[in-house]
C-alpha cells in the first residue's frame, strides 16, 4: 500500500475503551515487527491509519511532539521496551494442600 497507493485501506473497527490483554499484547508484537523493519514501513503504516481515519494532519502533530524526545533519554529510562505482563495469582496457591486451609 503506501503513501502513493490508490488502494482503500480496510474500513476501521470500532475501538474499545480499554483493549484485552490479548489485543494489548498483539499491538506490541505488532509495534516491534514493524520497528524491526525499518522507518519507510512505519512511516507506511502511520500514513494509512491517518488517513483510515481521515486524521492525516493530528497524527503529523502527535508525530511532530513525539520528535521532542531523544533515542538516548528514552533507552535511558527504559521507555524503548513493553513492561512485563503481569499474572495473577490464583487465590488457591496459598491454601495448605494437605488440609485445604489457609498457611
Amino acid at each position: 500500500m503506501g503513501v502513493f497507493s490508490t488502494r482503500a485501506a480496510p474500513a476501521p473497527r470500532t475501538p474499545r475503551s480499554c483493549p484485552l490483554p490479548a489485543d494489548r499484547l498483539r499491538l506490541q508484537r505488532g509495534a516491534e515487527h514493524l520497528h524491526r523493519l525499518g522507518a519507510r514501513p512505519v512511516a507506511e503504516f502511520l500514513s494509512e491509519s491517518a488517513r483510515a481515519r481521515d486524521d492525516f494532519a493530528s497524527m503529523l502533530c502527535r508525530l511532530d511532539a513525539w520528535r521532542e524526545l531523544s533515542p538516548e533519554l528514552v533507552h535511558a529510562v527504559g521507555g524503548d521496551l513493553f513492561p512485563p505482563e503481569l499474572q495473577a495469582v490464583p487465590d488457591d496457591l496459598n491454601d495448605n494442600p494437605k488440609t485445604g486451609r489457609p498457611r
